[in-house]
């Protein structure tokens, strides 16, 4: 029985969250068309391996070989025509496969509730953003779509409060109780909720809010959920609130910084800046 192969179950989620994370779906073509030559090429690589080394004919001196009669060539042609048929096939699977992995990520993404997939950022990521914002005991991080925490975690060992955001109740438990084993639940907490709904200025509104005014936002969300939440993040923080944006870009916005940890781009906004930024548009207008 022929031994098919196939991507790997890490490459499989991999490249499907790479799809599944692409702010369009012409990115997200791109990456698809990127992925079927790398497994078009591995097929060919491996069938190449596998394959053995051709035998060198003797060499004399003899007449001229008579020409084939069509029984060793025709049964090579074959083998040669069956063996690409094959490699036609292990990439038609793969490609099957992602594809399926990636088709409800498809669905969501065009529902405008929809804001990313559970998808946590390298704790490269936190170190390095957390170390060029100097954080310390006078922030407050405001985490939308909190996830497992780690944002939340890595602000508190630097003696910041974390308030965290998120639609799954499961995931909220687990940022607490991460925060809670790390000896600093008194610095965090998560809650679940509509990261739409949440006051950043701490007012508080249905329980979501009031752990005092951001001076930090932390979100990955896709492009268009970013935009939704432009308007929000202008309303309610205050001039010099950072926004740290996993991902995606907030279109409009003039970066601070931005920079690649683990090949996932994260990007800084100063929001006083912001307001200047826009009163400028507003006047060449």
């Amino acid at each position: 029985m022929e031994h098919r192969p196939a991507l790997g179950a890490e490459q499989e989620a991999r490249l499907a969250g790479k799809v599944a994370r692409a702010a369009t779906e012409a990115q997200a073509s791109r990456l698809l068309d990127s992925i079927e030559v790398l497994t078009r090429e591995r097929a060919v690589l491996r069938a190449l391996a596998a394959a053995p080394a051709p035998a060198r004919a003797p060499v004399t001196r003899a007449a001229p070989p008579a020409a084939p009669t069509g029984g060793g060539g025709s049964g090579d042609a074959a083998a040669t025509a069956a063996a690409k048929a094959s490699l036609k096939q292990r990439k038609r699977e793969a490609i099957a496969l992602l594809l399926k992995k990636t088709k409800a990520a498809y669905a969501r993404k065009v529902d405008e509730n929809y804001i990313a997939p559970y998808s946590p950022s390298p704790a490269a990521m936190v170190d390095e953003v957390y170390g060029r914002l100097a954080l310390g005991a006078a922030d407050v991080v405001y985490d939308l779509g909190c996830g497992d925490g780690r944002w939340l975690v890595g602000a508190a060992r630097r003696g910041a409060r974390g308030v965290g955001v998120e639609c799954d109740a499961k995931l909220v438990a687990a940022a607490n109780e991460a925060a809670a084993a790390a000896g600093l639940g008194a610095l965090v907490e998560a809650r679940v909720g509509d990261i739409f709904e949440t006051r950043l200025d701490g007012g508080g509104v249905g329980g979501v809010g009031g752990g005092g005014a951001a001076t930090v936002v932390v979100v990955y969300a896709f492009a268009a959920a970013l935009q939704r939440m432009s308007a929000m993040l202008l309303e309610q923080l205050g001039d010099g609130a950072r926004v740290v944006c996993v991902g995606f870009h907030l279109k409009g916005w003039e970066a601070e910084w931005s920079i690649r940890v683990k090949a996932l781009p994260v990007t800084l906004y100063v929001v006083g800046r912001q307001r200047g930024a826009c009163a400028e548009r507003g006047s060449e207008e």
